[in-house]
């Protein structure tokens, strides 16, 4: 009896001095370098509490950001103190430091680049005060954080299909914009609709003038530039092969010779109006997208010619001198070409026992003597979608980096691929990081492809999650949060799925 009574006050002592918080660690993304949890402290994002922003450069500007985004976000209008200090000229220029105590809140970075990341990692830590029905404002652990890219041009390409509605794009650029990527290449697939040439594409096209401009600004304010991209060569027909359309054609067969006969895969090379207007719908796309640092011009999976000008004229030739003239139009305008790298390596060096077997290699047997021709200001967007390899070697990057080519790395959706092409890319020297989406921005593909790909970007492996059965489940309070952003009233544009039960039901 006399143990069951001693046990009784121990118990009643104990819960005396048991914490009153015990907060879950949360699962950022990317998980930052250096992060220090004390998860028994409640520091309460109110009114009271006191923000400071501290920069090199940007002061002003990156104070009032940090500041309407959180009234946006929370609701909160805490006083801003905006900082000039030496300290922050320690800071790369995407490098952040992030810290929270019980009536404080520390922003450190050298400018608004690394004040827009730091504000994204706090916007993933921060949860709903429970206790009521609704809610009662936002609380979080006291930590110290600090965290910086290991790549320096982080990218996500995206392409924009007619099935795919406005606000899935925002949201795409939204996201990732909040996974700190700092590039995004927006893809038209037969969507856009030119002014100038409004014959290009499909006539219900939803990447109108005034759609462009409000995603660049939206993207811009989030932290993300958006590069255009304007196939000049190959995929002309802006639609995919297999579905036999043609986004210009078969509406408008009047403007069919400025595409390669029996399919209007190519841009026709030889013709002088076709390359004429590559160049209108190039400078035009540039301007409307407020002329960023980069534009893509694709250039990927090229058919032989079937044009009889273009089939007795050197092709390659006509090709390297497209590719030449866009270069030196884009230097005049501060922007560097980008474009996609099977073109420039022959089919054979992907035969089994060749230097690049396993790679993709789609030029003839003149590519080496096309890649020489090429200004060196052309980036090289080398995409291998399988895998990591076993070997852990990736010799076309090495390629066309001892040729003097800025190279980027374009892994796809594998989880395994992402993470290794982003190593090798940091630990060789690569100029870049472009995770591509193609047709695969949907479902499941979304967490999977952006998880990974803003760990590898920042430096490390997506771990999984610690709570959720889903492994990908923390992206869902994330995307959740961007169509808080969005105003989303629509139930289609929440989660990665259209549907949840199958619009054609199986019988057995």
């Amino acid at each position: 009896m006399r143990n069951n009574v001693v046990f009784a006050v121990l118990v009643s002592a104990a819960s005396l001095f048991a914490a009153e918080w015990d907060f879950y660690e949360p699962e950022l993304a990317p998980a930052p370098k250096e992060a220090a949890w004390k998860k028994d402290v409640c520091v309460r994002l109110d009114e009271t509490l006191a923000v400071t922003v501290e920069t090199r450069d940007d002061v002003d500007a990156a104070a009032a950001w940090f500041g309407g985004k959180l009234k946006a976000a929370f609701g909160v209008a805490p006083k801003i103190k905006a900082l000039r200090s030496a300290g922050g000229a320690k800071f790369d220029p995407e490098e952040y430091a992030l810290s929270a105590q019980p009536g404080a809140l520390v922003v450190k970075a050298a400018g608004l680049a690394g004040v827009k990341h730091a504000f994204h990692t706090l916007r993933q830590i921060a949860i709903v005060d429970r206790g009521g029905v609704m809610s009662r404002g936002w609380i979080m652990p006291a930590f110290e954080i600090r965290d910086k890219p290991s790549i320096a041009f982080r990218g996500v390409h995206l392409c924009w299909f007619p099935e795919q509605r406005v606000a899935r794009i925002e949201g795409a650029i939204r996201l990732a914009a909040y996974y700190k990527f700092n590039y995004i290449v927006l893809e038209n697939w037969g969507v856009w609709r030119s002014e100038k040439h409004p014959w290009f594409g499909w006539p219900d096209g939803k990447m109108t003038s005034a759609e462009v401009k409000r995603l660049v600004k939206i993207a811009a304010d989030e932290g993300v530039t958006l590069v255009p991209q304007l196939n000049v060569f190959g995929h002309a027909s802006l639609s995919r092969v297999r579905t036999g359309n043609h986004a210009t054609l078969d509406f408008a067969p009047e403007y069919a010779p400025l595409f390669e006969p029996y399919g209007g895969w190519n841009w026709c090379l030889s013709n002088p109006a076709a390359r004429r207007t590559i160049k209108e719908l190039a400078i035009e796309l540039h301007d409307l997208f407020g002329r960023p640092p980069y534009f893509h011009i694709g250039c990927d999976e090229g058919c032989p010619p079937t044009c009889p000008k273009c089939r007795a004229a050197d092709y390659n030739q006509l090709f390297s001198s497209l590719v030449k003239e866009l270069a030196d139009e884009f230097d005049t305008r501060g922007a560097g070409v980008m474009m996609w790298h099977d073109m420039l390596l022959k089919r054979a060096d992907a035969n089994e026992g060749a230097r690049f077997e396993g790679f993709y290699c789609n030029g003839d047997e003149r590519a080496e003597q096309l890649l020489d021709s090429l200004p060196r200001s052309v980036a090289i967007c080398d995409w291998y979608y399988g895998s990591a390899r076993k070997d852990g070697k990736y010799p076309t990057l090495d390629y066309f980096k001892a040729k003097g080519f800025r190279t980027i790395t374009s892994p796809a959706c594998e989880p395994s691929g992402i993470t290794a092409q982003a190593k090798y890319a940091r630990e060789h020297g690569m100029f870049g990081f472009l995770v591509t989406t193609w047709a695969g921005f949907h479902g499941r593909n979304v967490p999977a492809t952006m998880l990974n790909a803003a760990h590898a970007a920042w430096g490390g492996a997506y771990p999984g999650p610690k709570l959720h059965q889903d492994i990908y489940s923390p992206c869902n309070e994330h995307w959740r949060q961007i169509g808080w952003d969005m105003g989303n009233t629509d139930r289609r544009n929440t989660g990665f799925f259209d549907e949840q039960f199958p619009s054609t039901t199986v019988t057995w």
